[in-house]
């Protein structure tokens, strides 16, 4: 590991039996991790593997993406009828929350692996590939807007303002999902003048089986 996990870990029962099969979280370099756990009587350790899930940032200031807060996660159906883990979080340099030199996004990643009866034996070579930025849809943040995701593992949200980040964490409910961004700005554009700033809401549907539509449900400035 070279980066720091700051974010609290997100866990999931698959099975529904009460016992955490999953870990969910997030790096500074813009990297997830899904932490497969042995949770059956007969087992020797917990952690049967760690899987690097996504890699979101690049060596260039501006994809330079942290995650900070941990994803939300939960099971849908894709157009195939196949159970996926959607997990969605968002990117942001909490540290620095007027940082205008990194495009960060919110991103909802598609984990195909989790339904696997196999998953705590299966070989690492087949498990589903790391997504890269290339591997995910654009989505424009509009109710009528909505994209393809033919042959992608996930989606993100282009944010129209510049330094738009997220620094909490999103909510999925009743195939919803919910965050808000930060939007920063100074007044006179030193360190030494307020910060005025905005954040924004955002629901997002993830009807089971349609592509994602975006919409911006309030703009506090």
């Amino acid at each position: 590991m070279k980066f720091a996990i700051p974010s609290q870990p997100k866990t999931i029962d698959v099975n529904g039996d009460g016992l955490a099969d999953h870990i969910y979280v997030g790096d500074l370099g813009g990297q997830v991790f899904r932490v497969d756990l042995d949770n059956r009587p007969t087992a020797t350790g917990v952690v049967a593997r760690v899987k690097t899930l996504a890699k979101l940032a690049g060596s260039g200031v501006s994809d330079q993406r942290r995650f900070y807060e941990p994803p939300t996660v939960a099971l849908f159906k894709d157009v195939a009828g196949k159970v996926f883990a959607a997990v969605g979080l968002g990117s942001g340099y909490r540290s620095h929350p007027l940082n205008e030199s990194t495009t960060d996004h919110f991103f909802t990643l598609f984990d195909y692996d989790v339904p696997r009866g196999d998953i705590l034996t299966a070989a690492a070579g087949t498990l589903q590939p790391t997504i890269v930025m290339s591997g995910l849809a654009e989505v424009e943040p509009d109710a009528t807007v909505s994209v393809s995701l033919s042959g992608k593992k996930g989606w993100y949200l282009k944010f129209d303002d510049v330094g738009e980040k997220v620094i909490n964490s999103g909510v999925i409910f009743q195939n919803t999902l919910l965050f808000a961004s930060y939007v920063p700005s100074i007044e006179g554009g030193d360190s030494c003048s307020p910060v005025i700033g905005k954040s924004k809401l955002f629901r997002i549907s993830l009807t089971p089986g349609a592509a994602p539509t975006g919409v911006l449900v309030k703009d506090n400035a």
